[in-house]
């Protein structure tokens, strides 16, 4: 073999190994681009999932402020019926005193007629405690009256309250 043909075997083996680094080279980049390909595919999942994970946190905090705010609705209703029921039974224990004074107002205008019948008492005096119980019983019974109207009026504006809240609570339910 010639010197010539040497070289030219020598330059061809040599083309020849850096032609398999070459591929070597390209084998490994298209494994290494298929590994990122993969995690990038990963990353996006993740990212995909985190989006939803985010909205569905949204959606509990509208929900969770919703509540609140119902319970707020229901407390305050709790408040008004407590509030009815105590002026419902401070009318009726108004209501009672009221029979009461009544009933002493008829006994102290029994007593005053049967005194009025006795001879030995004088009529000056007797006039004048007539006089006296018929004004304090008027006077108690007029001031029963007045305090028996404002809570009536009390308890009606209540009333008047809670029929609101209570139809939208009905309303927002359906």
């Amino acid at each position: 073999m010639s010197r010539a043909e040497l070289l030219a075997g020598g330059a061809i083996g040599c083309a020849h190994a850096g032609g398999n680094e070459h591929n070597m080279q390209l084998l490994s980049d298209a494994r290494s681009a298929r590994a990122y390909r993969d995690e990038l595919d990963a990353l996006r999942e993740k990212a995909i999932r985190v989006d939803k994970l985010e909205s569905e946190v949204g959606r509990y905090k509208e929900r969770l402020h919703d509540i609140e705010f119902y319970k707020a609705r229901v407390e305050d209703r709790d408040m008004d019926r407590k509030r009815i029921e105590e002026l419902l039974e401070e009318n009726l224990s108004l209501e009672v005193a009221q029979k009461q004074s009544m009933d002493e107002s008829l006994h102290l205008g029994w007593e005053l007629e049967q005194l009025s019948k006795t001879p030995e008492l004088t009529e000056v005096p007797q006039k004048s405690l007539g006089h006296e119980v018929n004004e304090l019983t008027s006077s108690r019974l007029l001031k029963l009256e007045k305090e028996n109207q404002a809570l009536l009026r009390s308890l009606e504006e209540l009333k008047g309250g809670a029929e609101p809240a209570e139809e939208a609570t009905a309303a927002d339910g359906e």
